[in-house]
C-alpha cells in the first residue's frame, strides 16, 4: 500500500501543480489581454488625435481660402463699381459731345446757307490729337472751351 499511497500523493501533487499552472496561465492570459486592450485603446486614441489634428488643419485651410474668396469678391466688386462709374462718366461726355456736334452742325449749316459762296469759308482744321483731347475733356471744361471759341 505504500507504493499506492505514494503514487496517490504524487498524483495529487501533480494535479495541484497542474491547477496552479493553469491558474498562472489564465492570469498571464488576462494580463496580456489587458495589456493588449490598453495598447489598442492607446493606439486608437493616438489615431483619433491625429485625425483631429488633420481636421483642424483642413478647417484652418478652408477658413484661409474663404477669406481669400471674400477678399477677391470685394476687390471684384470695387473694380466693377469703378468700371460702372467710368462708364457713367463716358456716357455723360458722349452725350455732351453729341449735343455739341448737333449744335455745331446746325450753326455750320446756317452759316453755309447764309454765306456768300463767292467768298471762301475759313474752317478750323483739327488734328486727330486735338479731336481726341477734346473727347477726353470733362463736360464742364468742354463747354467752357466752346464758350471761349464763340467769343473769339
Amino acid at each position: 500500500m505504500k507504493t499506492t499511497e505514494i503514487r496517490w500523493v504524487a498524483a495529487k501533487k501533480v494535479k495541484e501543480a497542474t491547477r496552479v499552472t493553469e491558474a498562472v496561465a489564465h492570469a498571464e492570459i488576462k494580463a496580456l489581454s489587458k495589456k493588449f486592450s490598453k495598447k489598442r485603446v492607446v493606439d486608437s486614441m493616438l489615431q483619433v488625435n491625429e485625425t483631429n489634428i488633420s481636421t483642424m488643419e483642413i478647417i484652418k485651410t478652408v477658413d484661409e481660402e474663404a477669406k481669400e474668396v471674400k477678399n477677391s469678391k470685394r476687390a471684384l466688386k470695387e473694380a466693377l463699381n469703378r468700371v460702372e462709374a467710368e462708364n457713367r462718366g463716358k456716357l455723360v461726355i458722349e452725350e455732351a459731345l453729341r449735343k455739341w456736334r448737333a449744335k455745331h452742325d446746325q450753326k455750320r449749316r446756317s452759316v453755309e446757307s447764309c454765306s456768300d459762296w463767292s467768298k471762301p469759308v475759313v474752317r478750323l482744321t483739327l488734328s486727330i490729337g486735338q479731336i481726341l483731347s477734346r473727347k477726353l475733356l470733362l463736360v464742364e471744361e468742354f463747354e467752357m472751351g466752346m464758350q471761349m471759341e464763340h467769343t473769339t
